[in-house]
Formats: C-alpha cells, structure tokens, sequence
C-alpha cells in the first residue's frame, strides 16, 4: 500500500510474507509494518553528473521498535540485465550494543539515507525497492523487496535531433522491394531493400530493436557481401555515431538474413564522422575537423568539444587524431586525460595552447601551460606565455591604443609557483620589463603598478626615429622630453637633463613642442621658435625705437629683424612700411641739412619744403623741379639778358609717368605690387585721373622764368587747368578710340 505526501513518495511496508515463529517482538513488528513510512526523494530519479542520488527517509512509530532489534535498510535500484545497491542504513534498538543510530521504542524515530551509484545506459528504466533484514536474538529475516518507485530516466543526449546526425539517402531503386527480417530470438530487425532476394548497395537500410523499435543502425548500405557496410548512424549503449560500420549477425563474421542463422548483432566502427555519448556529465562531441583542431594542435583531425559542468560558463575543445579517436571514443575521460593541448573559453576569457589535465574527482581540469589568453575585458586583451631556455616570456597585449604589449620574463621557478592567470603575481615578481608601445616606441626597465596600470620608472626609453633616453620616465617632464636623464638625439649629440631651458621658450611654445613626437623633432621646433622669439624681440626694439622718433635705432632693429626672421614666417608689411618712412625721412632730412649747408637757413629750409620763390637761382630751382616735363625755351632780351623759360608739357607726361612708375618698382617689396604697378604704367591711358592726380603733385609749378639764370616768375598749376582739362580730353578721346 502507498501514502503520498507533497514532493515525495510514501510506502508502507507490507507485512512480512514468511510467518515468523519463535520470536514474539519481531513478529509483532511485521505485523504493524503498515504503520512504517517510508519517504523517497527525488520522486523520479534524475541523472546529476554521471550520477544518481536518491535520499530515503525511514519513520518508525512509538511502540514498534523493540529494544533488541536491528533493522538494515537498503535501496536497490532493479532494471534490465542486472541491480545495483544504493547505501544501507542500519538502525537498532535502544538495548542492542553497537556503533549505529538508536531508535526509541517509547517515542519512535525518523532516520534518512542518502548515497549515490555511478549511471550505466542500461539503468534508463528502472525500478526502486527498499530491501529489509531484521535481526534479534540471533535470528534474522528477510522481508520481500517493497517497490518504493519506478519509472525512465531522461538522458540527455547532446544536439539531439541536430542536422549533424541527418544521412541524405538515395531514392529507392526501381524494380525493387522492401522487406523487413526480424530476428525474434535475438532482439532485432533489419529492414532493407532487396532485389532478386538480395541485398541492394547504396540503398537506404534501418535495424531496430524489438519489441521497442529503437532504432540501433540507420543509414545507407556501402557493400552488402559477406557483411553489411553502412554510412549513417549508430545508437549503440554509449551513445550515437555518425560514420561508417561494418555490421555482423553470425558466427562466422558475415551477415545473414536468416534468423534462424543469426546470432547477436555485431557492430564494427570503421570512420567517425560525429559523435554524441548517451550521457556524460557535461554535454559532449567529438566531430572531424579540418579547421579548428589543425589551429590548436598540428596534425589532428578531430576535435573533442565540451560545456565544462565546473565551470559551467567555459568550454573545451580538445584536438585529437584519428587513431585515439577510434581507440577510445567510449572512454571520454581517457581523452580528457590525453589532452596536450587545448583551447578554453569563458566569459572572461579564451585560451589556446598547452595543458596538463589532472583528475579532480568526477571531472577533469585542466592546469594551463604555454600559449595564448584572449581576454573580453579588463587592462589586457591578450596574455602569451612562451618558453625560452630556462625563462618563460610573458607577453602582455595591452587594451590601452597607446600601449601595443608588455613583456615580462622569469624563470622556471619563479614561473612553477603561480597560478598560470595571474597576472598581478607576474607582475610582483620580475623587475623589469619591455614595453612596445603602438607609435613604434619602446622602453625597457624597471616599473610599478597602479591601480592595475604598468607605469615605467628607470630605464631605457628609445623612439622609432633612433632618439634614446636613459633614466627616470617616471617623473618630470618639459615640453613632453623626459629631462631627469640622458638624450642621445638620432644624430649621435647627447644632451643632460632639461635641455629645452636654453631655448627659453614660453609656456605656450612649449605645448606645442609636447605635441612633437621625438626627441629629434622637439629640438628642431624649438630651434625655430627660439628664432622666431630673437626675431620678434627685435621687432618689438624697433617698435619701440619708431615709436620715440629714434628712427636710426629702430633702422637698426627692423634690419636686425630682417636678417633674423625665419623662412616660414612671411615679410611684415608694417615693418617694411616703416623702414620706408624712415628711409624717406632720413633722405628728407640729408636733403634739408644739404640744402641748408649750401643755400643757407632760409632758402635752404624753403626749399626743403619745396618751395620756389623769385629771385631764387636756377641751380635751386633744379634741385626741387623736375624740369623733364617741362619744355624750354631760352632767348636774349634787347637788354642782352639771358631768358629761359620751362613750360609744363603734356606731351611729356607719360615718360615722366614711366619714370615715376619705375621708382615705384624698384622700391616695392612684392611680386603683387610689381605687377600691379606694371599694369598701371602699361594702361596709363585707362588711369588717366590717378595719372593727373599723380602729376599734379609732382608738378607744383607749371611755368617757371629765368633772367640771368634768376627766377623772375613763377605760375603754379592751378593757373594752367585749362592745359589739364585739355590734356584729359584727349586722353578719353584715345580710350574711346581704343
């Protein structure tokens, strides 16, 4: 009879089937057994690992557990072809002498087992009883098994159902016929394609069990004489294959199809295509490989692939050759241990290259060796470790897009006594390090580490163009060139410490000079900006010098400028402006002094100022009047006087315009100006109102008299505007024309 109570199974123990004579208390006990409850946990039984577990709970009540009894208690777990025991619990009264628990015969008691038996295929449909054997008095009985449940145990069977197990069969041949063979005695039937009571090659054939009709070989048939060789798959008890079988039902090697003739089922493994086992404690597969395996280890053609139930977030792939595979694809874990290699990914990271499994109970693990990590986050993204000699070389690829890798070196001791994947112990463990960093630079020295950083100290700092640095990186710096050391420029010069002080540059030029790259390069920027400040100082000199009216000073300084001024940077107009202006005022002020030694304060300062009054001699009318333009007469008065007279010409005006213009050439300080001048003196005509403008300032007097070499008269031009407004006729009158 069974109780049920939430979550769990509830027998009662029947009533012992043999009378038990001779002893009152144990017969006694049978016969209120159904006052015993047994509880079962799990209800169904379920495979954990490669495991089953189950856990039963035993109440007996007040009154029925005599004081010299022993009971021992053991589940035993029955299925086809065999039975295997969990645990036994034994349990004694309160007078018995011994080591286990003690059940009151007053109050009764509640008493648990709990133990667990490694799975086998054959255990998938079971059933439980609980086995009993009392004792007292030196008597003991056996109490028929009592079922405490039954039922099929879900294996899981990996990519199940998956197109990795699917087999393209060819379309049945015409003039052909299926038939169907069982082999009753025998437990199987073959269902084929036959022609002329023969077997067909390359036909679709199925061989299943009976009465259940699992299926044990499918696929397609190879070669049908003596034997039977299929491609497809075969379900055998560790699990499903994928490939080509040779298959026997006789004694004599062949296969027959009469049952009578038949014997078991032979099934031979040829070549492995796929492979899922039954049941495994992680999910399993071992597939050919023409690409993966090669690139975790050379020469192998298969990969072992698994969900580490450990570690339940990684997973393992194994590579493996051919004849390992065919030996051993039943014993997963003799190919677990095999491993030599190994690629192993996590949700942090990914890892390729050599291991050493070791057994950890139930599981294997595997210590990582040599090869190469591959991190998802954090301050690395690769780790590879490499043996060299008797070093290992530990090569950091660094997240940081400034930083390229990092490596470090230590000896075989050193390297045995941590943990392959810490990288901090790494760290705290070797003084010096090698660091490439992605500009092509390098450094190789002592560090510290902060806050999980690499941070170089004392060493050697070499850049890509052959600029070296040896002493401390880690502290100050001026315009980005380390300055607590020595530099050797690529160019063989060395120089000591802060060698950018003596450029004496500003703060500003210094950031720009940190945004060089070498060493090398800072120098020859800092060489211009030192030009450009000697340059600008004496720009600022002159400045101040024109300023104040010291124009021979500030001469000085703006030609001091002019030699100094660096290529790139362009002429200043300003400056050449005011050379000019002092150029023309010096000339100014020579011409007054001259004029002055020579005529005298005040004719001299009149005609500094240009001006030309009667009675001043021709020789000073010539010094302030161009007399080109002007066309002269001479005669003699009836007195006998010399008279010479010079009348502005018209007709004169354009040579006079190309002179002027040719000045303005020789002294202009651009290409622009040239040919702007040019144009102008080659269109006159067409800037004939700026050619008037221009001669009317250069032509204050248009008609000038002489006696005896004196000035007599003198009309300046604003008594000739008719002889300009003529002049202008004409010349719009050519443009017109032109």
């Amino acid at each position: 009879m069974k109780r049920f109570k939430e979550g769990t199974v509830i027998i009662t123990v029947i009533t012992c089937l043999v009378i038990l004579t001779g002893c009152g208390g144990l017969s006694k006990m049978a016969k209120n057994a159904k006052n015993v409850q047994w509880d079962v946990t799990p209800e169904k039984l379920e495979l954990r690992d490669d495991s089953l577990e189950v856990e039963i709970t035993v109440t007996f009540p007040s009154k029925y557990f005599y004081k010299l009894a022993l009971i021992e208690l053991t589940p035993v777990l029955e299925y086809k072809d065999g039975e295997t025991e969990f645990a036994s619990k034994t349990v004694q009264g309160e007078a018995v002498q011994g080591n286990c628990e003690i059940c009151s015969f007053a109050n009764g008691g509640t008493f648990k087992t709990k133990s667990k038996i490694p799975f086998e295929y054959a255990m998938r449909n079971y059933k439980l009883v609980g086995r009993i054997k009392a004792s007292m008095k030196g008597k003991e009985y056996i109490v028929p098994d009592q079922e405490l449940t039954s039922g099929q145990i879900y294996v899981k069977n990996l990519n199940e159902g998956d197109n990795n197990f699917n087999v393209s069969k060819p379309q049945v041949e015409r003039r052909t016929k299926e038939k169907i063979v069982e082999y009753q005695k025998n437990g199987y039937a073959v269902k084929y394609i036959s022609k002329k009571k023969m077997m067909v090659s390359n036909q679709p054939i199925s061989i299943y069990s009976i009465p259940e009709g699992e299926m044990i070989v499918d696929g397609v048939t190879k070669d049908v004489n003596p034997w039977i060789d299929v491609y497809g798959v075969w379900a055998n008890k560790y699990g499903r294959i994928k490939g080509t079988f040779r298959v026997k039902n006789s004694e004599s090697n062949i296969f027959t199809l009469i049952p009578k003739k038949a014997a078991d089922l032979s099934v031979n493994v040829l070549d492995i295509n796929y492979y899922v086992p039954h049941y495994y404690k992680t999910p399993i597969t071992i597939a050919k490989s023409e690409s993966i395996a090669p690139t975790i280890q050379s020469g192998m053609t298969y990969l072992l692939t698994l969900d580490d139930a450990k570690h339940s977030k990684s997973k393992i792939e194994i590579p493996l050759n051919k004849d390992r595979v065919m030996k051993s694809y039943s014993d997963i874990d003799k190919l677990l241990l095999s491993a030599e290699r190994a690629k192993i990914t996590t949700t942090e990271y990914s890892f390729v290259g050599q291991v050493e499994p070791k057994k950890n109970g139930i599981f294997v693990d595997y210590i990582q060796k040599v090869g190469k990590r591959t991190y998802k986050a954090g301050p690395y993204k690769e780790v590879t470790i490499e043996k060299a000699g008797a070093n290992y070389n530990i090569k950091l690829i660094c997240n940081d897009s400034g930083i390229k890798n990092e490596t470090l070196s230590l000896s075989s001791d050193d390297f045995s006594k941590i943990e392959w994947w810490n990288i901090d112990e790494y760290l705290k463990n070797t003084k010096n390090i090698d660091i490439q960093y992605a500009n092509g630079n390098s450094f190789n020295g002592t560090f510290e580490v902060n806050n999980g950083r690499v941070k170089p100290q004392i060493g050697v700092y070499r850049y890509v163009n052959g600029d070296v640095f040896k002493g401390d990186v880690s502290g100050k710096t001026t315009g980005g060139a380390f300055i607590e050391g020595t530099t050797t420029f690529a160019d063989k010069s060395t120089a000591n410490g802060n060698w950018l002080d003596k450029y004496q540059l500003t703060l500003s030029q210094l950031f720009e000079i940190e945004k060089e790259s070498t060493p090398t390069a800072k120098r020859k920027l800092a060489e211009e900006k030192q030009k450009e400040n000697v340059y600008y100082s004496y720009v600022k000199n002159g400045d101040n010098a024109f300023q104040s009216q010291k124009y021979e000073d500030a001469k000085r300084w703006y030609e001091y400028a002019q030699n100094a001024r660096p290529d790139y940077i362009g002429e200043d107009k300003k400056l050449n402006e005011r050379l000019n202006y002092i150029k023309e005022t010096v000339e100014k002020e020579q011409k007054r002094k001259r004029l002055i030694a020579k005529y005298g304060q005040a004719k001299g300062t009149k005609l500094a100022n240009g001006i030309l009054e009667i009675g001043m001699t021709k020789q000073m009318a010539e010094e302030i009047v161009d007399h080109s333009i002007y066309r002269v007469s001479k005669s003699r008065d009836y007195k006998g006087n010399s008279i010479e007279v010079w009348e502005y010409d018209p007709n004169k005006i354009l040579p006079a315009f190309n002179n002027a213009t040719n000045e303005l050439i020789d002294g202009s300080s651009s290409g622009e100006e040239v040919l702007a001048i040019a144009l102008l003196q080659a269109f006159g005509g067409a800037f004939e109102g700026d050619l008037k403008r221009h001669m009317r300032n250069k032509v204050n007097y248009k008609y000038i008299k002489f006696r005896n070499n004196t000035v007599v008269e003198i009309r300046d031009h604003s008594d000739y505007e008719d002889i300009d407004d003529s002049y202008n006729d004409i010349m719009n009158s050519l443009m017109w024309d032109f």
